[in-house]
C-alpha cells in the first residue's frame, strides 16, 4: 500500500545549529550537550510514568484576546523526594564524561569466561553504575545460561522497575569465579587464585571501551553465542564508526577475529585485518560473521545472502524482545 508522505517542516530538536544531528559524534557525550549524553535507556525496563504524570490535572486559563491556553498544574509536577530520586538515577544511568567503562569490560569478559568454565560467577561491586552495568549484562548472561550472583539491593523507586540480581550463596561452589571491585580497581579470581590478567584479550586488547551499554550487552550476547554455536573464525562486517567503537572492547580470546568485510570490493587491511569485500567470503576459512552496524543491519545481511552461505549474527536485529522479563531468581 502507497502512503502519501506529507513533510510539514523541520524537527527543531534535530536541525538547529546545536541540535543532535548537526552535533558531531565526539561532542555529544559532553556536559556542554544540551540534550544531555548517553545513558543507560534499557535499564528498569518495563518503566512507567508517576501517579500524576502529565497534564490531565492542570486548570486551563483561556486567554480570549490572544487565544493562548495556559495550562497551570495544582501542585508541585515533583515532590521534593521525586525530584532527588529522578537526579540519583540519572547520575547512575550516565557515565563519566571522557572515562572508559571498564566496568562493563570486566564484567563482560568474566561472564565469557566463566561460560567458558561452565561455572557461575560472584560479583562484588561497590558503585551504583557498576551495578547497573551487571544489571544488564547478567540478563545477557541468565538467558545463555551463565549464573551471575550479586548481594547488590535497588532502592525504591516510584517509577523504575530495576531487576533483582541473584543473592550469592552463603558458600560457594568450588571452581565458581569471583569479580571483585575495589576502589576502581578489578580483580577476578577461582579458587582463590588470581586470574584476571588471563581473562581479558590480548591478541586485540581492550582500547579504553567506550561506554554504550546497549552495544556491549549485544556484543556479549554474540559472543556467547558464538562459543556456544563452536564457531571460533569470526569476521566482522562493517568498517565505519560503529567497528571502530566495537574494537575498543576488544575481541576474545576464545574467538580469533579473522577478517573484516566491507560492501564494496577493496583490498587492503583494517587495523591490522585482513579486508575483504562480502562476495569474497571464504566459507572455509570463516566460521561465521558478525554485523558491525546499527543503521545497515538489513542490507548487510541481503548482501551475505546472496554469496555466501556462512552463519550471520547481527547485533540489533534478533535482538530477544522478550529479554528484560527473564527472572534472576
Amino acid at each position: 500500500t502507497r502512503i502519501p508522505i506529507e513533510f510539514l517542516g523541520k524537527v527543531y530538536h534535530l536541525d538547529h545549529d546545536a541540535g543532535f544531528r548537526n552535533t558531531l559524534k565526539a561532542e555529544r557525550d559532553r556536559p556542554t550537550a544540551h540534550f544531555g549524553g548517553l545513558w543507560d535507556y534499557e535499564f528498569g525496563v518495563p518503566a512507567s510514568n508517576r501517579p500524576g504524570w502529565g497534564l490531565a490535572a492542570c486548570e486551563e486559563r483561556r486567554d480570549g484576546v490572544q487565544a493562548i491556553t495556559t495550562l497551570r498544574p495544582a501542585a508541585p509536577l515533583f515532590t521534593a523526594s521525586e525530584d532527588e530520586e529522578d537526579r540519583r538515577w540519572q547520575e547512575w544511568l550516565t557515565h563519566a564524561h571522557d572515562e572508559a567503562d571498564w566496568a562493563s569490560a570486566f564484567i563482560a569478559y568474566a561472564i565469557l569466561e566463566a561460560a567458558e568454565r561452565n561455572t557461575a560467577l560472584a560479583c562484588r561491586v561497590e558503585r551504583p553504575r557498576t551495578a547497573v552495568a551487571l544489571a544488564g549484562l547478567s540478563t545477557v548472561a541468565a538467558r545463555a545460561g551463565t549464573q551471575v550472583f550479586c548481594n547488590w539491593d535497588w532502592p525504591t523507586t516510584t517509577w523504575m522497575r530495576p531487576r533483582p540480581l541473584r543473592a550469592e550463596p552463603a558458600a560457594l561452589r568450588p571452581g565458581t569465579m569471583v569479580l571483585t571491585e575495589r576502589s576502581g580497581a578489578w580483580r577476578v579470581e577461582v579458587d582463590g587464585l588470581d586470574i584476571t590478567s588471563a581473562i581479558l584479550p590480548w591478541q586485540h586488547p581492550l582500547r579504553d571501551p567506550c561506554f554504550n551499554p546497549l552495544l556491549v550487552r549485544r556484543l556479549l550476547r554474540a559472543w556467547l553465542r558464538l562459543r556456544a554455536a563452536g564457531h571460533r573464525r569470526v569476521a566482522l562486517y562493517g568498517t565505519g564508526g560503529h567497528t571502530e567503537e566495537l574494537l575498543t572492547w576488544g575481541f576474545p580470546n576464545q574467538l580469533e577475529l579473522t577478517c573484516v568485510v566491507s560492501s564494496t570490493p577493496t583490498e587492503g587491511r583494517y587495523r591490522g585485518l585482513p579486508l575483504v569485500a562480502a562476495g569474497d567470503l571464504n566459507a572455509g576459512a570463516v566460521d561465521a560473521v558478525v554485523l558491525s552496524s546499527m543503521t545497515y543491519e538489513a542490507e548487510m545481511l541481503e548482501a551475505l545472502r546472496r554469496h555466501q552461505a556462512i552463519p550471520v549474527f547481527p547485533l540489533y536485529l534478533d535482538w530477544p524482545p522478550d529479554l528484560w522479563r527473564v527472572s534472576a531468581a
